[in-house]
């Protein structure tokens, strides 16, 4: 029985073949494929989105249910946020849940606080900070950056 997951993604198919062959040895599940393309085209999804603007306040939502191409693998992913303007500052949240076990062996829930601070229409500045738990691991990462639109 497999512990995870992987997807490998190259041109060439022998590379393909090898690496696919590795990680069975080691207990991966594998999906192998020649572009990115085909990768990201293995599923068929149903996606609801929603979103509510009120003075200062955001709201957000995302429903998606997908299956992979051959039916055995299925479920649906939730993703709710809020925001906040105050000022040049925009402090926000999200909760997501996984339990489609599409792209990985486990359900997963994760928590992302971040918080931008808008310098101009362009430019602005954030800082966020991701929860990421799964049933037999947790991951947690930070990022600061600048984000400038041309």
């Amino acid at each position: 029985m497999s512990h995870s997951s992987v997807i490998v993604i190259d041109d060439e198919k022998s590379i393909r073949d090898v690496l696919k062959q590795l990680l069975e040895l080691e207990g991966y599940e594998v999906f192998c494929y020649g572009d990115a393309n085909a990768a990201l085209n293995n599923l068929v999804a149903t996606r609801v989105v929603a979103a509510y603007k009120f003075d200062a306040f955001q709201l957000g939502a995302i429903v998606q249910d997908s299956e992979n191409l051959d039916g055995s693998k299925s479920g649906t992913g939730y993703l709710v946020s809020a925001s906040y303007k105050a000022g040049s500052w925009v402090p926000k949240i999200q909760l997501g849940r996984d339990t489609s076990k599409l792209r990985h062996a486990e359900e997963a829930t994760q928590w992302t606080f971040d918080t931008d601070y808008i310098l101009d229409k362009q430019t602005n500045l954030y800082a966020l900070v991701t929860q990421l738990d799964l049933e037999s691991d947790d991951d947690t990462s930070i990022a600061v950056g600048m984000k400038y639109k041309f």
